[in-house]
């Protein structure tokens, strides 16, 4: 079963991917560590996902045929010690090498989840460590509804649960990026604009180019000002739009190769 999507593949793993999910498991969670976040425990136990493999709940993602991550999915009824209802999917595990998130494989990752929820129609789940703030920030922005932080032995998880939006909300997060790089190349264009017309402005002033003095100059002084001040800035931001558009599609390409994202959504 693969998902395709451009160079990316997901795949169910079998007992010949357990050592490369391990690794993955193990530098993500090092990474984790790193930053403060301990969604997981150093180093991974290979029983449950050798457990989950042979469940076929477990998922590799592929990257240009490289594994780059993994997932996965099972139905359940129980998330730890928390009680759901019944005939629901879990999404848990997720784990991404560090090298290649920031390229919206996460985002992949859960709409293949929920995908495959509503082609069965059930209600999908997930949980995080309800210190990892990035991650729920994360799930919140993509849509999913929280249902609330719930205590275990020695620590708490925050759940959340698919909603209707999800798909819309995820569709939303590419479109904000596209728009983001788009102000930005209106916002430079504007900004140059501005610098172009105080140099005009200073120029004009100090060759007396620019007066008010009389009614005759008064009409030309307005108009100059006009000029200098509206027609050439607004001139600049449409002219730095129109150049975001033509270069946004060799971005995206240069995107995909290099695997830098330029501009961050907000």
């Amino acid at each position: 079963m693969n998902h395709n999507a451009e160079k990316l593949q997901i795949q169910i793993a079998d007992l010949s991917a357990l050592y490369s999910i391990i690794e993955i498991m193990n530098k993500v969670t090092l990474h984790l560590h790193d930053q403060g976040i301990n969604q997981w425990d150093y180093p991974c136990e290979t029983a449950p996902i050798e457990s989950d493999i042979l469940e076929k709940s477990v998922y590799l993602v592929l990257l240009d045929q490289k594994p780059v991550g993994t997932f996965s999915i099972k139905s359940t009824t129980l998330l730890n010690s928390t009680v759901i209802e019944p005939e629901n999917l879990y999404l848990y595990r997720i784990a991404l090498l560090p090298e290649v998130q920031g390229q919206h494989l996460s985002r992949q990752i859960i709409q293949f989840a929920c995908n495959r929820a509503h082609s069965t129609k059930m209600t999908l789940y997930l949980d995080c460590w309800a210190g990892n703030q990035k991650l729920i920030d994360f799930y919140t922005k993509a849509g999913f509804k929280s249902l609330g932080i719930f205590p275990e032995e020695d620590y708490s998880i925050h759940i959340f649960m698919c909603s209707s939006e999800i798909g819309v909300a995820i569709k939303e997060t590419g479109l904000s990026i596209s728009l983001e790089y788009l102000k930005n190349f209106t916002r430079c264009g504007l900004i140059i604009g501005l610098l172009i017309s105080i140099y005009f402005f200073a120029n004009g002033l100090l060759e007396g180019k620019i007066s008010i003095a009389t009614s005759k100059t008064e009409y030309e002084g307005f108009r100059a000002l006009f000029i200098i001040f509206v027609f050439i800035p607004v001139g600049m931001a449409l002219n730095g739009l129109v150049w975001g558009l033509i270069s946004y599609f060799p971005y995206l390409l240069v995107r995909k190769i290099t695997g830098l994202l330029f501009f961050k959504a907000k």
